[in-house]
């Protein structure tokens, strides 16, 4: 369920932290901290701000949400959650409804990291075939490298679609 901020006041943006994705009818989906100008403790999560609204709105609290993604018909967003104590990482891949505030996963990919420069950062990519009937993202690899995978998303196993050390595109181009 969408949960409106800045009612009690304005909302103070965050500095740093934040990914934006804007679907086909110009909504936007964001995943960072936002906090409201009473409050003194940031909330984390994907935020929505529909098309002509003058608030964003909370659609899902999360501390490991990253790289969302609208689907191509502008309904779903599509988002991965990391998490895991280092070296191991688990990548979840999940769809947002943002107008029900349901989450479903689509696939999970484990993994453990190789050594301590392996940045976080470069598991911030994911985007949706233009049918919207697949994904492609960025994980850490069973192996331990970094290395796209594709999915339906209707969900299933992961297919690791690269060889190699790692063999991934931070910024995928997709499909």
């Amino acid at each position: 369920m969408l949960v409106p901020l800045g009612e009690d006041g304005p909302v103070v943006w965050p500095s740093v932290g934040v990914q934006f994705s804007l679907s086909t009818v110009g909504d936007v989906a964001m995943v960072g901290a936002m906090r409201k100008a009473s409050a003194s403790v940031d909330v984390l999560g994907i935020y929505v701000f529909s098309h002509g609204a003058d608030r964003p709105m909370l659609a899902y609290p999360s501390t490991t949400a990253r790289a969302p993604a609208w689907s191509p018909d502008g309904t779903q967003v599509a988002f991965t959650e990391v998490t895991g104590v280092w070296p191991h990482r688990t990548t979840t891949v999940r769809i947002l409804n943002p107008t029900r505030g349901e989450v479903r996963d689509v696939t999970v990919v484990e993994g453990d990291l190789l050594g301590p420069n392996y940045a976080e950062s470069l598991e911030n990519s994911l985007c949706w075939s233009p049918d919207g009937r697949r994904l492609a993202f960025t994980a850490v690899s069973p192996g331990g490298r970094f290395h796209v995978f594709t999915v339906p998303a209707v969900g299933g196993v992961a297919a690791q679609v690269t060889s190699g050390d790692d063999a991934y595109d931070h910024a995928i181009s997709c499909f």
